[in-house]
């Protein structure tokens, strides 16, 4: 139900934030304008999740992966491992949420990761296509 619900709204603002968070911030202000028309707004108890995703991403790890063909074409991207639970169980401590609140935030931190990782993939996946199309 609402578990679903806030998950739904939760990945629709990390979206939000991938495709149009530069253009959001930037100094263009059609692209301002289009990245604002388009902005998900979190019901309250979607913002300690959202707050504690945002807090802990730069915690992940990445992995690097290089890619060639034979025609000399080369790539190397970085692929978002998940934020550590150690990590997600610290935040948790200092926020001072505890317990049936504190399995809601940790659940949905890491719905977020895995969708964060999810997209970021996709993303990766098909620059490769396009880098090594018709090579």
């Amino acid at each position: 139900g609402a578990e679903r619900r806030s998950r739904k709204k939760l990945f629709a603002a990390l979206e939000w934030s991938i495709t149009f968070g530069p253009d959001a911030r930037g100094t263009v202000p059609v692209l301002r304008q289009n990245a604002e028309a388009h902005r998900v707004k979190l019901l309250p108890w979607c913002e300690m999740p959202w707050r504690g995703f945002q807090d802990l991403t730069a915690d992940r790890q990445y992995i690097v992966d290089g890619y060639g063909s034979a025609t000399g074409t080369m790539r190397n991207v970085s692929r978002p491992g998940r934020i550590p639970w150690s990590q997600i169980q610290n935040w948790l401590d200092r926020n001072k949420v505890q317990d049936r609140d504190r399995q809601f935030v940790q659940f949905m931190i890491e719905a977020l990761d895995q969708h964060f990782i999810d997209v970021q993939n996709d993303l990766i996946d098909k620059a490769l296509k396009k880098t090594f199309k018709g090579r």
